[in-house]
């Protein structure tokens, strides 16, 4: 009967430790201050500072970020969630129009003397709307238009990046720029293209891709060039020996059930 018992004591301090260790980390103490307006210059933004990020952190111009906090100011709903949970703002849907336009400011501070990295943080935040926002969502897919980045009929064109040259890419409206694998490159021509594209290539190394295009051409035609004699993002894709595709994708959708305006404070 006491080896029962101290077998179902252990059972019991087992799945204790267990449920502790399961247990998501939070803040020590947050604010949350639901702005009257937006902040001069509509100015928004913040970041969360981890251990995991050296130097200092500036969320906005003007806000510097001590380590083990998140910061944000005149942040939007979909802004915030975004940062906790990794998911693009067009893909959240659901959000109730009397909160998805208004400003909020955060200030939440880990446990003093903790040193949480950045991934902790987020999941911090992502605690934080679920508490004081009473945010209830759930995933869910939907198929729509993308296209397929594959290989051309005469091969790629592209030079394959030097050992040791830094990856990295950037991409604004017109232009791609960088070192980096054809998935990175995907997710730059799903900006551009105003559509999901999806690496079907089956490449792996880094190449070196400095790309200039018409951001308003978004047709599956490729295009010779518009008035400002930028060539459409299908041109350019061709002259690396790669296309686009028109195809079927499928994307995960972050889906608001209910969410609230939390009380400041």
């Amino acid at each position: 009967m006491k080896k029962l018992a101290g077998v179902m004591l252990t059972l019991c301090v087992s799945a204790s430790l267990l449920g502790q260790s399961a247990t998501r980390p939070a803040f020590e103490a947050a604010s949350v201050k639901q702005e009257a307006s937006t902040l001069p210059n509509g100015i928004s933004g913040g970041v969360c500072h981890g251990s995991d990020m050296p130097g200092p952190q500036v969320g906005i111009p003007g806000m510097v970020v001590a380590l083990g906090r998140c910061r944000y100011a005149g942040a939007r709903i979909r802004q915030l969630i975004n940062n906790a949970y990794g998911i693009a703002p067009d893909r959240i849907v659901g959000v109730p129009g009397s909160i998805d336009s208004l400003p909020f400011s955060i200030d939440a501070k880990a446990e003093e003397g903790s040193m949480p990295k950045t991934a902790e943080l987020k999941q911090m935040l992502q605690g934080l709307l679920e508490d004081r926002f009473k945010m209830k969502y759930h995933r869910d897919t939907k198929e729509v238009d993308g296209y397929a980045l594959v290989i051309g009929k005469n091969g790629i064109k592209m030079k394959e990046s030097a050992e040791g040259t830094r990856g990295g890419s950037s991409s604004g409206p017109d232009n791609i720029h960088g070192s980096m694998p054809m998935s990175v490159l995907a997710g730059a021509l799903t900006r551009a293209a105003g559509r999901p594209v999806t690496d079907k290539t089956g490449f792996t190394p880094r190449y070196d891709i400095d790309l200039k295009f018409t951001p308003e051409a978004v047709s599956p035609t490729p295009t010779a060039a518009d008035p400002t004699g930028l060539p459409s993002i299908f041109t350019v894709v061709q002259d690396l020996g790669l296309r686009l595709e028109p195809n079927k994708t499928s994307i995960e959708l972050f889906v608001i059930d209910s969410i609230e305006k939390p009380d400041s404070n």
